[in-house]
């Protein structure tokens, strides 16, 4: 029984020798078909295709409750955050002038600190429809916070006096005005500020409007500022072509007519605004696109008048047509036309007509109401006024005598002349 531990049958250790050195001798690709390996293979066609038909159970979604989730407040919530008694009814109007305008409205105003008036500014701003407001003499300081003196629908843009008191320039430009401060522009030795607008509408020819605020005090070099605003304005010229200007501003007793006719510019306040001068100016390149200014009423105790400039409406086109009645010629209208000539008994219609010149008129009228209503209908044919006039008389007239010229006579006459002056 001992002997059986360590037995060993030679017949399965040869097997085993014989099938070790075929395994040698074959190569790694008979080794996976015998024993395929899916681990990291992508399945095969059949597989996938047994994928596609395979039915999956899609599980049915319940309705979840009103108040469910954190995306949905209850109706308790919702009735805390709302008291439907404190709501009151508001109109609201689309505003006249810059809808249909070309240009901005404008407000120029000298107020002599606009912190304590900033009352009297903000019902100007709602009530008169304005789009840019400007303020010279604003007396603000770093401490003035914007919120003091801001305005509901406005962009407020500042540059305050550092060095002394009083002087400083702002504006107010409507929210729906895209604007970029001109920073560059900027010389810390002038009040000026430059704006460059973008409205949402602009005069054709037109790519842009700067708005420029400047305040000059009454003692200061005249020659500086006019050669600043002189640089100023090459700058824009060369950086903005065929922009609009607007220059606007305390000028006191500076001399810009130079300025005027180097830019084009034109001085549109034609009433004193500070005693029996005019102070407050307006030069602009957009003359005919604003009405007359209008005088207002200084704030507070401010001795400079205001001024609004409001753009002139926009003219709207006609919508005028030309009316063209043209005759349907088609072969099948006038076999009709022979058709009811052949058809027509002409004693009968004439029989009982008297005299040879009504029985004529009857017959003319018969065939004239035949013809325009009932067999070549007339067609209209709309075209617009301002459009070049191809259907007129006119043009197919000069249409004519151009292709009717003798060209051969033409060029020898040319040839001839050309010959003559060169010998």
């Amino acid at each position: 029984m001992g002997g059986k531990a360590g037995y060993e049958n030679p017949i399965v250790d040869s097997l085993t020798v014989l099938l070790l050195a075929s395994f040698n001798k074959v190569d790694m690709s008979s080794l996976k078909r015998l024993w395929p390996r899916y681990r990291g293979i992508r399945a095969g066609r059949l597989v996938q295709e047994r994928s596609k038909f395979r039915r999956f159970k899609i599980s049915t979604i319940q309705q979840r409750g009103v108040g469910y989730g954190l995306h949905k407040p209850s109706w308790r919530v919702f009735q805390q955050a709302h008291n439907t008694s404190n709501i009151t009814p508001t109109s609201v109007s689309a505003r006249k002038g810059f809808p249909s305008a070309y240009v901005p409205s404008l407000y120029l105003s000298n107020v002599m600190s606009l912190a304590p008036k900033i009352d009297e500014v903000r019902h100007v701003a709602q009530y008169a429809n304005l789009d840019c407001v400007c303020i010279t003499e604003s007396w603000l300081r770093s401490h003035i916070h914007d919120s003091v003196v801001a305005l509901s629908g406005f962009n407020l843009v500042r540059k305050d006096r550092v060095d002394s008191i009083h002087g400083g320039v702002c504006a107010y430009i409507r929210d729906n005005i895209n604007f970029t401060i001109l920073e560059d522009l900027e010389d810390s030795s002038f009040e000026a500020l430059w704006l460059k607008l973008r409205p949402t509408r602009l005069p054709r020819g037109y790519s842009c409007i700067v708005l420029g605020i400047i305040y000059h005090p009454p003692n200061n070099n005249d020659p500086a500022i006019l050669d600043y605003l002189w640089q100023s304005l090459l700058s824009i010229e060369s950086r903005f072509p065929n922009c609009g200007l607007l220059i606007v501003g305390d000028f006191n007793r500076l001399k810009t007519k130079r300025l005027q006719n180097s830019f084009d510019l034109k001085q549109i306040v034609t009433f004193p605004t500070r005693g029996d001068r005019t102070l407050d100016l307006v030069l602009t390149n957009l003359k005919e696109y604003y009405q007359d200014p209008i005088q207002r009423p200084p704030h507070g105790l401010s001795d400079h008048m205001s001024v609004e400039v409001q753009p002139k409406d926009r003219s709207q086109l006609s919508d005028s047509r030309l009316t063209i009645k043209t005759r349907d010629l088609k072969p099948s209208n006038r076999l009709a036309m022979r058709t009811y000539l052949q058809v027509v008994d002409v004693h009968t219609l004439v029989g009982n007509a008297h005299g040879c010149a009504e029985k004529v008129s009857t017959f003319q009228q018969s065939i004239t109401t035949k013809l325009f209503n009932s067999i070549t209908c007339n067609s209209d044919h709309k075209l617009h006024e301002l459009l070049p006039p191809r259907n007129s008389c006119e043009s197919n007239l000069r249409r004519n005598r151009n292709f009717n010229v003798p060209l051969a006579k033409t060029k020898r006459l040319k040839n001839t002349f050309i010959y003559s002056i060169c010998n």
